[in-house]
């Protein structure tokens, strides 16, 4: 099985699939942050739309992984 990785900055790969996976993280970490120095406790709607985010970002990489494994890479000869 394949492990969850992290593209580093610069890395080749759609700008939207690397940018969801690095903003994820510090996104979710920041909104549990507000919630333990606020004490506001998230109620079930913003819990969802909280776990969605890292949910989004993982598909954004599988989707992009099984595109990009489907489509038909251009042979040397057909390159000009």
């Amino acid at each position: 099985m394949q492990r969850f990785r992290v593209p580093a900055p610069g890395s080749k790969g759609s700008a939207g699939r690397v940018y969801a996976i690095q903003a994820s993280p510090g996104i979710v970490a920041a909104t549990i942050i507000g919630i333990f120095a606020f004490q506001a406790a998230p109620d079930a709607l913003q819990t969802v739309f909280i776990a969605l985010i890292p949910i989004g970002a993982v598909g954004l990489d599988l989707a992009t992984k099984q595109l990009s494994a489907t489509t038909p890479k251009p042979s040397r000869d057909t390159i000009s």
